[in-house]
């Protein structure tokens, strides 16, 4: 154990889910990595499998927004049963870090740059035609966890794609999300800034 749950990364009264797109520069995602070990293949690329467990991960890849969230706070897990994964909304209740059990648990992190994957295009091709696709992270806060984000991925149409979603779609999605993956996901934490307060604390 390693003293209480860290309040810093729980929600508070006055915060409020972050729906705007203009975030700046040199903010950064962490998560934690599958395995500790092993995990560039020998181009220097990030495993796949470092990365996700199973192709299901990708239709909402779970991210923490580094800043108060620190690198180490990954360490903390949380057991789903206790409910504290569920979605947070303003006007919950907020627990109390003396009441949340947790393991401690050391591993491997994986960090992705915000601007390189928000907003961006893909290309994707079914049928002999091209079309274009878009990534964007979205805010999820959970109880335990206001900083949670889930990478999504939007089809030509403007549609989310999901577990749901035509299997072609998937199939295109997949394979352009695993090499994007690979790709940005680095191994060494970056130096990154903090949120402004605009973005998360409601104006009263």
């Amino acid at each position: 154990m390693e003293g209480l749950y860290p309040k810093e990364i729980l929600p508070e009264d006055n915060y409020i889910i972050i729906d705007r797109d203009d975030y700046t520069e040199d903010l950064y995602f962490s998560r934690r990595a599958i395995a500790n070990d092993q995990l560039a293949d020998d181009l220097g690329d990030v495993r796949i499998d470092a990365i996700i467990t199973s192709s299901q991960d990708l239709y909402g890849l779970s991210l923490n927004l580094l800043g108060r969230f620190n690198a180490e706070h990954n360490f903390y897990i949380v057991d789903n049963k206790s409910g504290l994964l569920d979605l947070w909304a303003p006007g919950m209740d907020i627990p109390d870090p003396e009441n949340i059990e947790y393991e401690y648990e050391k591993c491997a992190l994986l960090f992705l740059e915000l601007s390189k994957i928000n907003g961006c295009d893909y290309p994707y091709h079914y049928s002999n035609s091209e079309y274009n696709g878009r990534g964007k992270v979205i805010h999820s806060p959970i109880k335990c966890n206001y900083w949670h984000y889930e990478l999504k991925f939007i089809d030509n149409d403007g549609k989310e794609i999901t577990r749901d979603s035509k299997k072609w779609k998937r199939s295109a999605a997949k394979s352009f999300i695993k090499s994007y993956l690979k790709k940005h996901i680095k191994l060494v934490k970056p130096d990154y800034k903090l949120l402004d307060e605009s973005f998360y604390i409601k104006i009263v």
